[in-house]
Formats: structure tokens, sequence, C-alpha cells
């Protein structure tokens, strides 16, 4: 089908169970993804739920990978997307400060011939800024619990009067870090919840801080974490904040041109 660029900018929060998966389309025709998936046993998530959604909406290239940290319900999906899909451009989170199978990703794409770069300030175009907020080397150099977890990449999008929050798997003392050193500048629209709604994360500093309108929770459905935690949910209700669960929402898609939004998810 032919591709009229528009204004438009799209973010899908794909159902992947318990893990992290986020496609950005953006206006000009190029893709991002957020993370992959994991793999269970033998059902590969990349290979049965993020390409096959991918294809079905005509996608055969994502210009930008963005593997946040190594855990497998986060990285191991986009396997099989580098190896079946076009790709552009692996941005890699180098400053995780031990050695991670994020290596074994790179080594991936290195044999595919596709680019490995640091995130950075991801992309600013089209009146649109992605940017890498978190980690930083202060982080690094001073966060001695070594918790992966709390090296995830978090990533701010702007788009007009519309801001995303991309949070990754940080939990409570990265949190407090972005809280301390992002003193105004955490504010989004929508906020995509850290660490799956886990109890360790979300905390009260960092809800306020960031304020956002619609938090979304990728989460498995009757997962043996029990993410989301109750107490997480609560503390999203009292602020006011609408709640959207890919364990019960299925696929949470959401599109706006600067200065509004919609919303659609997969399961009405």
């Amino acid at each position: 089908l032919p591709f009229f660029k528009n204004e438009e900018l799209k973010v899908t929060f794909l159902d992947v169970g318990l893990g992290d998966s986020t496609l950005i389309q953006l206006p000009d025709g190029r893709n991002m993804l957020i993370d992959g998936g994991g793999l269970f046993g033998d059902f590969d998530i990349g290979e049965s739920v993020v390409a096959p959604y991918l294809w079905d909406r005509g996608i055969e290239k994502i210009d930008f990978i963005v593997p946040t940290h190594s855990d497998n319900d986060h990285m191991e999906g986009l396997f099989y997307v580098l190896k079946e899909m076009k790709s552009g451009v692996v941005w890699t989170n180098s400053l995780i400060p031990f050695k991670t199978s994020l290596t074994h990703l790179e080594n991936f794409a290195i044999k595919k011939r596709i680019p490995i770069k640091d995130q950075k300030n991801i992309l600013k175009n089209f009146n649109i800024e992605i940017k890498k907020i978190h980690p930083t080397k202060e982080f690094v150099s001073n966060y001695f619990e070594r918790k992966e977890n709390n090296f995830s990449t978090v990533i701010q999008l702007n788009y007009g009067a519309i801001s995303f929050l991309f949070a990754s798997d940080i939990e409570n003392e990265a949190e407090e870090y972005l809280v301390k050193k992002n003193a105004g500048k955490l504010r989004a629209t929508i906020l995509k919840v850290p660490h799956h709604g886990s109890k360790t994360s979300s905390t009260v500093r960092f809800i306020n801080a960031v304020k956002p309108q619609v938090a979304v929770i990728s989460a498995g459905r009757l997962n043996r974490f029990r993410h989301p935690a109750k107490e997480v949910i609560q503390r999203y209700e009292k602020n006011n904040v609408k709640i959207y669960r890919t364990d019960l929402d299925g696929a949470v898609t959401i599109t706006t041109d600067g200065l509004e939004y919609e919303i659609k998810t997969f399961v009405r």
C-alpha cells in the first residue's frame, strides 16, 4: 500500500506478555522500535508477535532499534527483528557498567552490517525531539548496587504540546536520581510506567514530577510477579491518571498531531 506522509505521530505499546516493546511511527515515515519482548522457552515474541505486527502494517524497515537493557523480556525478541527485517541503526546503551547480553545483540548487528551507535540525543526532526535522559555518566559512577534495571535507558519524546516518557525498567533509585537532576523537566502527557508496574517503582515523587495524564503498563496476564502491584495502581489513580494495561487492553496505540491525542486499544 502507498504511504502518505502526514503530521501524525503514532506510538503503539505492543502486547508482548511480561516484557516491553514499543513502536514509534514518525510523521516522516521512519520507524523506531524500543525493545522487542522476550524469548520464553520455544516461544519467540519477536517472531510470533512483534515482526508479524510490523508486517501486518506494511512496515518492512525499522530505522532505529533501541534496546534499553539486556533483560530477556526486553531484548531477546530483537534478534528475530534484526534477522528478518531491514534495519537502519541500533542505538545501544554503552553506560551499563558491566558485561551483559547486549554485547551479543551488538555482535549480531555487526554481522548483519547494521551500524551501532551510542545513545545520546537520538533524534531531532520534524518538530519532534527524542532524547535519552538516563543513564548518565554521573549516575553510573555513583550508583554501586549494580541492579541493571536502574541502568535502563529512559527516553523522552516531545512533539508540540504532547510528550512521552518511556521509563523502561527503572526502579526507585533511578527514579529518585531523575527527579533530582531533571527538576521541572520530567513532565509528560503519556508515561510508559516503569518496570511493568512493580512495587519497587513508580514512587510518589516520581509520579508527581512526571504528572502524566495517561499511564501505560506493559505486563503479562496473570504473570508470576503479580505486576502491576495494587499499590502502584492506587498511586496513579490517586493522581487522576488514566491507566491502560496491555494484559487487559492488548496493544495500546496513541496517535497525536502534537496538539491532541487519541487512544485506541486492541481489546475493546
